[in-house]
């Protein structure tokens, strides 16, 4: 006759701490990554003090935009309706750059930007998807504010992420504009960098982050006109989050004993 052993109590915590060990390396839901939905952009020659800008391709709820502009001279610029301003950068040329960012609802948001006259104006935006869907997506928002340099490079500055899988999203704007069309730092993808070649200002990209830690992004490439001569730079790096996303702090586990 065979005997079965009523397994031990230290086999029975085995057994759960390993469980609770592969739900956490193949938990049975996920979140999806932040990911880069798709890009708009919009520019004028002319004085005006009004611009609609249109919707990036597929936008949907939850999505994450973010409106990064430059406006020639000093205008007073009206954030958008519903939209947060982030960042709004008077340089010494002139040139006024801002940073506005919403959490797209069922519908589209308003795309109207006013502003006091401008003879000559770019517009960016850029959707994301996988963010943070209450409260603030934004992790960490840095500027390194107004400079007027030469050679005029943007240099997006650096930050310190304290959660796992962040997008770093840096917005760059060099008014010599560049001299081809702009490229991304090493190691991040461009998702913005105009459509008329020569001469645009303004640029985005992006890298996905998995740990925790600090990230310079470093310059945005492609030269720039007249590098000799100082102008207008404005720069701001974004850590967009995933939704949960908490600091890191030690997992304990418990062990329940019978």
């Amino acid at each position: 006759m065979r005997v079965f052993k009523k397994p031990s109590v230290y086999l029975v915590s085995s057994i759960f701490l390993i469980m609770i060990g592969l739900n956490l390396v193949f938990p049975s839901s996920a979140e999806a990554a932040i990911a880069f939905r798709s890009k708009t952009f919009t520019s004028f020659g002319t004085s005006s003090t009004s611009k609609t800008v249109t919707e990036p391709a597929g936008a949907a709820q939850n999505d994450i935009l973010f409106l990064w502009m430059v406006l020639d001279g000093s205008p007073t610029v009206t954030t958008p309706t519903g939209w947060t301003l982030l960042h709004s950068i008077q340089g010494v040329k002139p040139s006024k750059t801002a940073l506005f960012w919403i959490r797209r609802g069922a519908s589209a948001p308003s795309y109207v930007v006013n502003f006091t006259s401008s003879g000559y104006g770019e517009f960016s935006v850029t959707a994301w998807s996988g963010a943070e869907t209450s409260g603030s997506p934004i992790h960490k928002n840095t500027t390194n504010g107004t400079r007027f340099v030469a050679p005029p490079e943007p240099d997006p500055p650096a930050v310190t992420t304290t959660v796992a899988n962040t997008m770093i999203v840096i917005f760059g704007m060099g008014w010599s504009g560049w001299s081809s069309i702009a490229g991304a730092p090493t190691g991040y993808t461009i998702r913005e960098s105009g459509v008329n070649g020569n001469n645009n200002d303004i640029a985005v990209a992006s890298k996905a982050l998995a740990a925790a830690g600090t990230e310079d992004p470093g310059k945005f490439t492609g030269g720039v006109l007249n590098p000799g001569n100082q102008n207008d730079v404005a720069e701001v790096t974004i850590a967009l989050m995933e939704p949960g996303a908490v600091s890191a702090a030690p997992v304990r586990h418990r062990v329940i004993q019978n």
